[in-house]
């Protein structure tokens, strides 16, 4: 007899268990999709009214996770004939700006993404008066961060390439993206603002 109430004591405790975990599990995944809604409503309605839309000939805009904690930064890169700038907004309770980055040559084919997960930011080039410039663009402590790592300067009889940051691992990921000039298949992927492509990016 006493065992039998042992048996039904730990029966119903494991019965307990199981709801509760599968209580939790539910509510997680509601927190994380109610979490997800949050943040691409609040970049919906940010990019819809944009105020500085017209500031620039071309305005173009991705969603990439620069600092892997589950929300994609808003990337906004504007350009025209002689300047470009890329805008990086985050979202915490409301869409905030954490930083900017500018240079002539900050179109879309002079940055690059890498698939190595340890490099979630965005390697970049410009060039001017005969070097080559790269770098990193990640995102620390909710403040977009620039870091400089290599140059080519090709101002004498033959290429001089000099490194300039301590950091081996992304001045070797930035060379291998960068080898090949022509290739297309890790530039970063920007839609032009506008009603239509908003309501794609966010569907």
């Amino acid at each position: 007899m006493k065992k039998n109430r042992l048996l039904i004591f730990w029966g119903i405790l494991v019965i307990l268990l199981i709801y509760i975990l599968n209580k939790k599990a539910y509510e997680n995944g509601e927190s994380i999709k109610q979490s997800e809604n949050t943040y691409r409503e609040a970049y919906e309605v940010y990019l819809r009214s944009f105020p500085e839309l017209h500031d620039y000939t071309y305005s173009g805009a991705a969603l990439r996770d620069l600092d892997k904690n589950g929300i994609p930064e808003l990337i906004i890169i504007q350009v025209d004939e002689v300047d470009g700038i890329l805008k990086v907004y985050s979202y915490d309770n409301s869409v905030f700006k954490i930083g900017e980055y500018s240079d002539p040559k900050v179109g879309i084919s002079a940055i690059r993404l890498s698939e190595n997960p340890k490099f979630p930011g965005l390697f970049n080039l410009w060039w001017g008066g005969g070097v080559e410039y790269y770098g990193y663009l990640g995102v620390r402590e909710k403040r977009l961060i620039y870091e400089d790592l290599w140059h080519m300067d090709r101002t004498g009889e033959s290429p001089y390439q000099r490194e300039v940051s301590n950091n081996e691992a992304l001045i070797r990921e930035s060379m291998n993206l960068f080898s090949d000039g022509e290739y297309m298949g890790n530039i970063l992927d920007t839609v032009l603002i506008s009603d239509e492509n908003i309501d794609k990016m966010f569907k």
